[in-house]
């Protein structure tokens, strides 16, 4: 009988144990594949992903060489081979070197600190030589005095103020032994040889050096167009304030004109043959003056009116006036209907018109005070040769600042390195201004 009620106690235990119990937690069961591992997670899907990142990369870098080797190095080296070949053969090492390509870098010029010579340099002993040789002191002295009277002779502008016959009338001039050489230059660049390519440095000239460095730094050029921003400033100051009722007065004081009369009254005459001349010159500069705008056909009428006085007239600068050292133009020979032609880059009529005629006069003073002429400096073991020279002409004397260098191994002046300037102007004849 027992065996009959076993199957009945349990299933009575199943439904004891299948009671819910309190404060229990909800299980979830979830399915799980084990499988093998996806195929992009091995290790050989890994290296061979790697391999073809190698791949493309060894083929873009392969291309870009071969462009780059095509279109740069190719024509590099058939340039190099025609220089090359262009050059002619030396047994000389020293000279053989000199077949090589040098590129230089910009902004990498650099100025030497100069070298004192020293007693035994063979300059040193030249210049011992020379300070000795009064016969060879002399012959210098004599070909840079002849070489700044034909400066003198060549120049229109002072040829103009004080006739052609110039002739020397005295010099004082003197010779000075440097104890330095003269700075010498560098610039860093790639030098190109047929056995390698390296980063090197090379000398430059002087003049090369400083025509690069007026290039990059135009000081000359930012001074003026400060002087020309600056007046354009004070002239618009000025305007504003004169729009608002005050009066200011930005420039010096300059004595007061008076403007010419519509009939201006007849030149007082004289005897004199130069003064007529002079009286009909002045008479044609009052009628310009006094004529309107409009029936002036050609505006350096003033110009070349002023230009027709004879040579024999005493000059601006004899009368005691500043003279003015401008070009001298011929006398122009148009036909009264053809108009001038321009011959600058920019109409300077409308760049007066637009920027004013005062700043514009301000750029131009301002730029002739800053620019210098770029003077090359003298080679190794020159001697300077300094002074002054005085010239005259029947009507004026000439005094010029003389400055060069001698070349012992030349045996002449510098002329690279050679200026003349003008110190003094006197005319003999002078007339009172008033």
């Amino acid at each position: 009988m027992s065996r009959l009620f076993r199957p009945m106690n349990s299933l009575l235990k199943m439904t004891r144990w299948s009671r819910p119990v309190s404060n229990t937690q909800t299980i979830t069961l979830q399915k799980i594949k084990i499988g093998p591992a996806p195929p992009h997670g091995s290790r050989l899907h890994r290296i061979g992903q790697a391999g073809r990142r190698i791949t493309g990369l060894t083929l873009v870098a392969y291309g870009c060489y071969s462009v780059y080797a095509t279109l740069v190095l190719v024509p590099l080296l058939r340039a190099l081979e025609d220089a090359v070949e262009d050059v002619p053969e030396s047994k000389d090492d020293e000279e053989a070197e000199d077949t090589i390509l040098f590129l230089p870098l910009p902004l990498t010029t650099t100025k030497l600190d100069p070298q004192p010579y020293s007693g035994k340099d063979p300059e040193w002993l030249e210049f011992v030589r020379i300070a000795k040789d009064k016969e060879l002191q002399k012959d210098v002295r004599t070909d840079i005095t002849n070489m700044a009277l034909d400066a003198a002779q060549r120049s229109t502008l002072l040829t103009a103020k004080c006739g052609k016959d110039l002739r020397l009338r005295r010099s004082w001039i003197d010779l000075d032994y440097p104890y330095m050489a003269p700075p010498e230059y560098e610039q860093f660049g790639i030098l190109v040889t047929p056995d390698i390519i390296a980063y090197a440095s090379r000398p430059v000239d002087s003049a090369t050096a400083q025509m690069t460095e007026r290039a990059l730094w135009p000081k000359p050029v930012a001074l003026a167009t400060w002087a020309l921003t600056t007046t354009l400033v004070k002239e618009t100051a000025s305007d504003v304030a004169r729009f608002f009722g005050v009066d200011i007065n930005l420039s010096p004081p300059t004595p007061s004109i008076p403007p010419p009369s519509s009939s201006p009254g007849p030149l007082p005459t004289s005897t004199n043959g130069q003064s007529a001349e002079i009286q009909k010159a002045l008479q044609r500069i009052r009628q310009q003056a006094t004529k309107r705008p409009e029936e002036v056909k050609d505006p350096s009428a003033l110009a070349s009116a002023a230009q027709e006085t004879p040579s024999d007239a005493p000059s601006s600068s004899a009368a005691g006036t500043p003279s003015n050292l401008g070009p001298v133009k011929p006398p122009s020979d148009k036909k009264a209907g053809q108009q001038p032609r321009n011959e600058g880059f920019i109409d300077e009529s409308k760049l007066r018109s637009l920027l004013g005629s005062a700043a514009l006069t301000a750029f131009y003073k301002k730029l002739a005070e800053t620019w210098k002429p770029i003077r090359e400096d003298p080679p190794r073991g020159c001697i300077a040769v300094s002074g002054l020279v005085e010239l005259e002409t029947s009507k004026s004397w000439v005094v010029l600042d003389v400055f060069g260098w001698y070349n012992p191994k030349t045996k002449s002046v510098d002329k690279k390195s050679m200026w003349v300037a003008l110190r003094r102007l006197q005319h003999k004849r002078q007339a009172p201004i008033r």
